[in-house]
């Protein structure tokens, strides 16, 4: 019995160039990054023999033990081998173009180690054509030295052959998928939400246009429906806002609830006050799926810091809408309060005439 598919997404943009239309146009979706080997002999070098110039990284074992540029980028090269050997025939990749408002889906055929001319020249000319340096550049940077060469072509020789890209919207794309597709990784599966929600067939009833997309619910709004809305369209930073809002609906008037969340936020996302200005209430939110264990010790580390700052009354709220798992009262005497997915729809649904977010992702009141 073979593998079963996956779902993963490739970046699909190497040195910052736009490749998409060349992924539509000849169906291959390149992995944008190649180990260059550190010898080109120039009198036997043809661009068109790969194995002679470019490591190929499912068989790169071996040569780790040489002392060139491949021994630091080791870690690097074994997760991109580990998810060339997890995808296979019929799995799923997705290209995402948030900017378009559309992710791209392909369906895998095979991956390729494979120099193909008419790629290689499209490749060349939008590389000419958009970028600054090579456009400035004062020596033919494509053929005068083999390694030149190499450096280009080498992001576009390593790929998934594909069939029947479609694109589709972004927003019908689960926000729990979607979350997986920004940041600065160039390649990556998609996990699954839970045991409930496999990323794969999700995206493969979207792929075929089986999984209708639909805004106001038509279902009652019971818990379950509830727990899939959400799942749809929650992010990590939207997140942290829908969280804001719960606390400041549960807590007000006696408290206020701001985001603060950001760069150096030193791991809080929200921050409770009362009216004269002072702290009452830290939250951390997390959409991992984090065990209990976890989220206490987060609570714990959250709790520390303040201690040490002489604030021992402020309360302390981890959130992890992933988190399936019982929470216990074990830590309440240190006001640590962790807030699981249980918690949160029970939250949500007491404040559901209030929160905007209820209609906003087409619950009725």
């Amino acid at each position: 019995m073979g593998k079963e598919p996956i779902a993963f997404f490739v970046r699909c943009k190497p040195q910052g160039q736009e490749i998409i239309d060349l992924v539509i146009n000849y169906e291959k979706v390149p992995i944008g990054y190649g180990p260059l080997k550190k010898i080109i002999n120039n009198s036997e070098f043809q661009i068109s023999k790969l194995d002679t110039w470019l490591y190929d990284i499912r068989n790169h074992e071996k040569d780790f033990e040489e002392k060139d540029t491949l021994h630091k980028w080791k870690k690097h090269y074994n997760t991109f081998k580990n998810l060339i050997g997890d995808v296979s025939k019929g799995s799923l990749v997705l290209i995402p173009r948030p900017e378009k408002g559309i992710c791209y889906i392909g369906k895998v055929d095979k991956y390729e180690f494979e120099y193909d001319a008419g790629l290689h020249k499209a490749y060349k000319k939008l590389r000419m054509e958009n970028s600054e340096k090579l456009k400035k550049a004062k020596e033919d940077v494509w053929g005068r030295s083999n390694k030149k060469i190499c450096e280009q072509v080498k992001d576009v020789v390593q790929y998934w052959k594909v069939s029947n890209i479609k694109d589709i919207s972004f927003v019908k794309i689960p926000g729990w998928i979607r979350r997986s597709l920004f940041g600065r990784g160039t390649l990556a599966r998609i996990k699954d939400a839970d045991e409930t929600l496999n990323a794969y067939k999700i995206l493969d009833k979207i792929y075929q246009g089986n999984s209708k997309f639909e805004i106001i619910s038509k279902k009652e709004d019971d818990t379950a429906t509830i727990k899939e809305k959400l799942y749809n369209f929650l992010t990590p930073e939207i997140f942290e806002h829908f969280i804001c809002n719960l606390l400041f609906l549960e807590f007000s008037p006696e408290q206020f609830w701001w985001h603060v969340g950001g760069s150096g936020d030193g791991g809080v996302d929200c921050m409770g006050f009362n009216e004269e200005g002072e702290t009452t209430g830290i939250a951390q939110c997390k959409l991992q799926g984090n065990s209990v264990k976890e989220l206490i010790r987060i609570g714990k580390e959250m709790r520390e810091k303040i201690k040490n700052s002489g604030d021992k009354d402020i309360k302390i709220i981890v959130c992890d809408f992933y988190c399936t798992k019982e929470i216990n009262s074990t830590i309440a005497m240190e006001n640590i309060e962790i807030y699981n997915q249980e918690k949160i729809l029970k939250l949500f649904e007491k404040h559901k005439k209030k929160s905007n977010y209820w209609g906003m992702i087409g619950l009725k009141h």
